[in-house]
């Protein structure tokens, strides 16, 4: 008898607990409901927060053309067309950096670095007074324009038309010289639009 006595004891004792447990796991999941809002919740004030390696979506899209000796090329692609503005911190001057990339992984490339820029005007290359360069690779040749040459100059002009904040629009025409052979020139012109973007640390 009293065996049976404390069986039933222990069986009201596993059901008291069994109880309990429902009450707890009803709890954690009503307290994971709030908690499976709350994510929901940050991301609607979050919302306005913009990533700083998002480019701003003000309508403007990106370009780049160019003849590069007679021959088209451009970059359609924003991913691969990159603008910013640094200042080197022993000299202090301020560059415009420029490069354009038709597509991923390609040979072709267009680059240039404008010294002292400031703003809208007029940039030179190969001129000899400033350390500003172009230059356009392929998968072949490197075309340069940065140091002033004898006889035809190897030199390239740069209308920065338009700038704000965020935008940085212009055109350019050069002789530039082949880096095996300095006597062969070909002219390069184009225009360009793009963000302006935070500058890469060396």
């Amino acid at each position: 008898m009293y065996f049976y006595y404390r069986l039933s004891v222990f069986f009201l004792l596993l059901l008291m607990v069994l109880s309990c447990q429902s009450e707890d796991i009803s709890s954690e999941l009503e307290t994971g409901s709030e908690v499976i809002e709350t994510p929901v919740n940050n991301t609607e004030e979050n919302s306005n927060q913009t990533d700083p390696n998002t480019k701003p979506a003000t309508g403007f899209e990106e370009y780049f053309y160019s003849v590069v000796g007679g021959v088209q090329f451009n970059a359609y692609n924003p991913e691969f067309i990159e603008a910013y503005i640094k200042v080197n911190p022993k000299s202090g001057v301020t560059s415009l950096f420029f490069f354009a990339y038709p597509e991923k992984d390609s040979d072709q490339v267009f680059g240039f670095q404008l010294c002292f820029y400031n703003g809208t005007g007029e940039y030179y290359t190969g001129d000899g007074l400033t350390n500003s360069w172009c230059y356009y690779w392929d998968d072949v040749t490197a075309w340069y324009s940065d140091i002033k040459m004898d006889g035809d100059p190897a030199m390239g002009t740069y209308t920065i038309t338009n700038v704000s904040d965020e935008i940085i629009e212009g055109e350019f025409v050069l002789t530039a010289y082949n880096l095996d052979d300095h006597n062969s020139l070909i002219e390069i012109s184009g225009k360009f639009g793009a963000f302006l973007e935070d500058p890469i640390e060396n």
